[in-house]
C-alpha cells in the first residue's frame, strides 16, 4: 500500500514502468496497481486504473470486488473514474455487509463531483435499514458529504433523524456531518432539540459542543 502511494507521487516515471508490466500483474497486486496509476496524473494511467478496478468488481469473490471499490473510492479524481459509480451502486445490493459498507464509502468520494450522477436512494435506505452498523455509519457520512455540495433540507433532516440510532458510531457520524455542513455553509436552521441533545457517547456529545461554538443556527 505504501509503495503504491509512493510510486503514484512519483508520476509518470512509475506509471510508464508500471504500464509497461501490466501482462504479468496478479490478483494481489492490481488493486495497488490502480492506486499508483489513478493517482499519477497521466491520464492514460488514470483510464488504465479505471479499468483494472472495474475487471476486478466483475469478480465472483467478494473480497477482491471490496478491494476494489475500496481504490476506486481513493481514486475519484482519476479521469473516466465516473465509470465505476454505476459498478458500485449495483454492489449496494449486496448480500455482503462487507461491500455495502465500502460501496457507501467509496460513493461519498465521488460527492463533490459526480453527485448529480449518482442514485443516493439505495444509500439513504442503508443509512436508516441497513441492519450492520459499519453499513449505517458509512452510508450517513456519505450523505454528509452530500450535504456538503447540495445542502438540501431533506438531507439534513435525514442526518438528524440518524442521531436516534442505537449505535453510537453512527450518532458520531451524523452529528459530525451536521457540524461539518454548519462550517461550510453557515447559519443553517437546526431542529430546536439538537441543541439540548443528550447522549452517553462522549464524541457525539462533543461534536455538540463544536455546533454550539459556532452560532452558526
Amino acid at each position: 500500500d505504501e509503495a503504491a502511494w509512493s510510486l503514484a507521487r512519483i508520476g509518470a516515471i512509475s506509471a510508464n514502468k508500471l504500464m509497461d508490466r501490466l501482462k504479468d500483474l496478479n490478483h494481489d497486486s492490481i488493486p495497488f496497481v490502480a492506486l499508483a496509476l489513478g493517482r499519477s496524473g497521466v491520464r492514460p494511467a488514470e483510464r488504465q486504473a479505471v479499468d483494472l478496478l472495474l475487471e476486478e468488481m466483475k469478480s465472483s469473490y467478494a473480497e477482491r470486488q471490496c478491494n476494489a471499490v475500496y481504490f476506486a473510492g481513493e481514486i475519484a479524481g482519476a479521469s473516466t473514474s465516473e465509470r465505476l459509480i454505476r459498478p458500485m451502486e449495483q454492489l449496494l445490493e449486496s448480500a455482503d455487509a462487507r461491500l455495502q459498507a465500502v460501496s457507501c464509502w467509496a460513493l461519498g468520494c465521488y460527492a463533490q463531483e459526480f453527485h448529480q450522477t449518482i442514485n443516493w436512494n439505495r444509500v439513504r435506505f442503508l443509512s436508516k435499514n441497513s441492519e450492520g452498523l459499519l453499513t449505517r455509519f458509512e452510508a450517513v457520512v456519505a450523505l454528509g458529504k452530500l450535504a456538503l455540495v447540495n445542502p438540501k433540507s431533506y438531507l439534513l433532516d435525514l442526518l438528524v433523524s440518524c442521531l436516534s440510532d442505537v449505535e453510537a458510531r453512527v450518532r458520531y457520524g451524523a452529528v459530525q456531518s451536521i457540524r461539518r455542513l454548519l462550517e461550510v455553509h453557515g447559519k443553517i436552521s437546526l431542529p430546536a432539540g439538537l441543541l439540548n441533545w443528550q447522549d452517553d457517547d462522549f464524541g457525539v456529545m462533543y461534536e455538540l459542543s463544536l455546533i454550539k461554538g459556532t452560532g452558526s443556527f
